[in-house]
């Protein structure tokens, strides 16, 4: 098989034609059945179900792990409103006024 297969790369390399070079190493092509392919299809679905169930399994454990230490207690969070005022809103900043200005005035 491998005297075959250098026979037929050394006729493809002598043959200038670059098309039939590659007819003659696709010929040379041991393609796999209809069952083996479809076995290798299945055991490749089935590989990437596996790999997407252990990969989320990790985040959703790592995700807990994360809201455990950082998320703050809920005592501490945000100081409750009360009913009649509604939500709490944070304080305006104290707008500040310009200097007078120095200059003479163009009048």
């Amino acid at each position: 098989m491998a005297a075959e297969r250098r026979a037929a790369k050394a006729q493809a390399a002598s043959s200038s034609n670059i098309f039939s070079g590659a007819v003659e190493e696709a010929q040379l092509i041991v393609w796999p059945s209809l069952q083996e392919a479809v076995i290798n299809t299945f055991v490749v679905i089935a590989m990437v179900f596996v790999s997407a169930a252990m990969l989320f399994g990790v985040n959703t454990g790592l995700a807990a792990v994360s809201n455990a230490v950082y998320k703050p207690s809920s005592s501490a969070s945000k100081p409750e409103a009360s009913a009649e005022s509604g939500p709490a809103r944070p304080e305006a900043p104290q707008l500040r006024t310009p200097p007078t200005s120095s200059f003479p005035s163009l009048d």
